[in-house]
């Protein structure tokens, strides 16, 4: 089974969320309305917009940590011919995985943007 789409997919999630975190928690990227987490609460302000992605940056490397394991994962399982199904389970539990995170970390990032 050809698993080149799944992997590259986990991958480019997981690599943009890590780079765009880690850019804007560094001070990279300034507010904006373009990129970053832009919610009401993290573009009230200068302030809330850094401290919006300093408390979001360990849940960005968390994303690209879980992304980057499913992605090998599915390489494995295709090096050992494994089914079709495991290899659709991982991707999808790869995404939902991703996507709690982000919620996690966006909850976490409100409460340290209201405090700003």
């Amino acid at each position: 089974m050809n698993v080149a789409p799944q992997v590259a997919g986990l991958l480019i999630v997981g690599l943009v969320i890590f780079f765009v975190g880690r850019a804007a928690s560094n001070g990279g990227i300034g507010r904006n309305s373009v990129i970053g987490i832009r919610t009401r609460w993290s573009r009230a302000s200068d302030a809330a917009w850094k401290a919006t992605h300093l408390a979001f940056k360990p849940y960005s490397v968390a994303c690209a940590l879980v992304a980057v394991a499913h992605a090998g994962a599915l390489v494995v399982t295709a090096i050992v011919s494994g089914p079709a199904l495991v290899s659709n389970l991982l991707t999808l539990s790869g995404y939902v995985v991703v996507l709690a995170i982000l919620l996690v970390g966006l909850r976490a990032a409100k409460r340290v943007a209201e405090a700003n």
